[in-house]
């Protein structure tokens, strides 16, 4: 379409988005610099899916490298563009349950809310991620992400989603 402008991404534009919420009933969120919005921005754990990888198998695989988890079980629940207008991205939603900690929690920063700051920044070698992990008091996440977004950070509006479609399976469960 004549002047129509949009990011079509030369590589994969399929990727994955990690709902998990620890045994401590907190959210695990990601916090990095995007250089787009020139911002640290909160975010769910998430990656681009690879040739060889299945959503269930990319959420795992993300899951570890960027919060230092593993799960148990990735159930993918639902999938869908995030930017239709803007991009030809498509993600799948994962929720994932059974986690399981792999690095050394000695020394996270500890908050009076509940909150925790894991003291190793993580993210995959060699892809310059520097990320800061958040895991936040379930019941506390929307008023942790307003406090974040009036210091600065920019929200990924998929937080939300996900705790939708997390918010959906429990019930179901239930």
């Amino acid at each position: 379409m004549a002047g129509w402008e949009y990011v079509a991404r030369r590589t994969r534009s399929q990727g994955v988005l990690v709902v998990a919420v620890n045994e401590e009933r907190r959210l695990l969120l990601i916090e990095q610099l995007r250089p787009p919005l020139n911002a640290k921005t909160i975010e769910l754990p998430a990656g681009v899916i690879d040739r060889d990888e299945t959503p269930r198998l990319a959420a795992l695989r993300e899951l570890e490298e960027e919060t230092g988890y593993r799960a148990r079980s990735v159930r993918p629940v639902f999938a869908g563009s995030t930017s239709p207008g803007v991009t030809d991205d498509q993600n799948t939603i994962c929720i994932a349950t059974g986690l399981r900690r792999i690095d050394d929690p000695h020394h996270d920063r500890q908050f009076p809310d509940g909150t925790r700051r894991h003291r190793h920044l993580r993210g995959a070698e060699g892809e310059n991620e520097n990320m800061v992990v958040w895991e936040v008091p379930l019941h506390l996440v929307s008023q942790w992400l307003t406090r974040r977004r009036s210091r600065g950070n920019v929200i990924d509006l998929r937080i939300f989603a996900g705790l939708s479609f997390l918010k959906q399976a429990t019930t179901a469960i239930a």
